[in-house]
């Protein structure tokens, strides 16, 4: 992704369209910075940033001069134009302390990238805010447009965000980085990446490395890092095995930095199991989905066994879909999704999910754990392990060696106490 001129028009040429199409043009120019240095609107002081999503008032005056000023200021620097962008410039920069969030927000979110990649003032302005603008909002519009930079010039204030942001409180934004950031991550398996690539990849890496003192934040970015992943992954031409280790290793340090157990659902602390297993129920070649689901193991067995109940049943119920594939009843329909291939490594790796499950049933029962939401009490009493059991071993090739194996699973259930599902698993067992 490289950085284009605005308009992919000359400065002389641009000029020549304005003259002939708008002849007003100089004027209404001059208005609308001559209206940026003027008292904000009433409604601009009183409006409350609630969220993300700005809104304005009908006939907004500064909304007005700052898309005026975008549309016909976009333009390489030249005669007449660099008078009239220095103007605005400097009209921006010595009111911006002055400005209430609103007014700031607006101008980060009207103005094109072009214009925060190509003035000094305005990027000083972006770096200021990302270090200590106090409104959350208006951060979130100065990373926006930095991230919109990012794949085509250096970033050096990524990191200095990512430091502030590691405290909490910047959700949406961390989110927007981290997406970027895990792409690179991925993408430098790819042959050919520039520097921007490299430079980024860095800035993922020592945002792991972090002192994270949110668990919240954590969570914010690392959720963002694998979906940034996920997205550069399956959006790939070509799926090199280059291409999957890459994914792989962003997925292994996602998981292994997870937060489990600091957060709990009601405060987003659920692991996105859909992002992590989108990759397989992708357009992807039976052997790369074996060769993906294998690399994805240890990962699968840490959820069973540190995640919390909604993303426990959560992987329960999607990787009955991955192993059974097209032969899978689900919620009263037939799916139509493709298997794993099963080969005798996948099921080494079927059964040290099924003793992670099962193990985690034992482990919640001797902690005396609840649950209010009845979709997930299957996962509490051991309904949903004796589901995946029957999955993996009704795919097995090796069908009396998976029994063997499985078989003392039924036992830690009877332990934990469930000893009716126990009895079934194990009736199951022997007659299958």
């Amino acid at each position: 992704m490289e950085m284009t001129v605005a308009r992919q028009l000359s400065s002389a040429t641009w000029r020549e369209t304005l003259e002939r199409e708008a002849p007003w043009w100089t004027k209404m120019g001059d208005a609308a910075i001559t209206r940026l240095g003027a008292p904000v609107p009433e409604s601009h002081v009183k409006r409350e940033l609630t969220e993300s999503r700005l809104s304005w008032d009908s006939g907004d005056p500064l909304l007005n001069a700052l898309q005026l000023l975008d549309d016909i200021l976009a333009i390489d620097p030249a005669s007449p134009f660099e008078t009239l962008q220095d103007r605005m410039v400097d009209a921006i920069a010595s009111k911006w302390r002055e400005w209430p969030p609103f007014t700031k927000a607006s101008v980060l979110s009207c103005l094109r990238r072009w214009f925060w990649h190509t003035f000094p003032a305005l990027r000083c302005l972006l770096a200021e805010s990302v270090e200590s603008e106090p409104h959350a909002v208006v951060v979130r519009y100065a990373v926006d447009r930095l991230v919109d930079l990012a794949w085509a010039a250096p970033t050096p204030e990524l990191p200095t965000f990512m430091r502030r942001a590691a405290a909490g409180g910047h959700g949406d934004a961390l989110r927007c980085v981290s997406r970027v950031l895990g792409a690179a991550a991925v993408r430098t398996s790819l042959l050919a990446q520039g520097s921007r690539v490299k430079e980024l990849d860095e800035y993922f890496r020592q945002a792991l490395a972090l002192d994270w003192s949110d668990a919240a934040a954590l969570t914010d970015f690392l959720h963002g890092a694998l979906v940034g992943a996920t997205d550069c992954f399956r959006g790939a031409g070509l799926k090199t095995a280059e291409l999957e280790e890459a994914w792989l290793r962003v997925t292994d340090l996602v998981v292994a930095r997870w937060p489990f157990g600091a957060l709990n659902e009601a405060h987003g602390g659920r692991f996105s199991v859909h992002a992590l297993l989108s990759v397989i129920e992708g357009d992807t070649s039976p052997e790369a989905r074996g060769r993906l689901f294998l690399g994805l193991s240890p990962a699968l067995e840490m959820i069973l066994r540190n995640g919390d109940l909604g993303a426990y049943c959560e992987l329960h119920f999607e990787l009955k879909g991955l192993i059974a594939g097209k032969d899978w009843r689900a919620r009263g329909r037939r799916e139509s999704r493709d298997s794993v291939p099963i080969s005798e490594p996948l099921e080494a790796v079927l059964l040290g999910v099924c003793r992670a499950s099962v193990e985690r049933v034992a482990v919640w029962k001797r902690e005396g754990k609840t649950t209010n939401d009845l979709g997930w009490t299957s996962g509490l009493d051991g309904r949903d392990s004796t589901e995946l059991v029957k999955c993996c071993l009704d795919v097995s090739r090796d069908r009396e060696r998976m029994k063997r194996e499985l078989m003392p699973l039924t036992d830690i259930l009877a332990d934990a106490g469930e000893t009716g599902v126990a009895a079934e698993l194990r009736a199951y067992l022997r007659k299958a």
